[in-house]
């Protein structure tokens, strides 16, 4: 079993990084260690970007297999319409690359 109780949160978190800021995430867990009341124990991502392309907008979702985000090759996500992305949240370092030219939403 998991360590601890899962319960679904009371609410839920949209994210919207808007167009020709340069809107990003830096290096983060949903969870930190010793975190008092944060019961986040999995995190869903649900992109709603339709026809998105990366290449033009950026706004990948970038993953860091060494949880202090120092070293190892990341692993770089597009936030796609339709794409769910789910990992432990006290345990996946990650972060949003800058998004240029177009709204992005998760």
């Amino acid at each position: 079993g998991w360590p601890r109780r899962l319960a679904m949160p009371p609410a839920v978190q949209l994210g919207f990084y808007p167009c020709g800021t340069g809107a990003k995430y830096s290096p983060h867990l949903d969870r930190n260690p010793g975190e008092v009341g944060n019961r986040r124990e999995i995190t869903f991502l649900v992109y709603l970007n339709a026809d998105w392309d990366t290449s033009q907008w950026g706004g990948q979702l970038r993953l860091h297999p060494d949880p202090t985000g120092s070293s190892g090759s990341a692993i770089d996500v597009e936030p796609l319409g339709g794409r769910i992305v789910v990992f432990k949240s006290g345990a996946q370092m990650h972060e949003v690359m800058p998004c240029e030219g177009r709204d992005r939403l998760a």
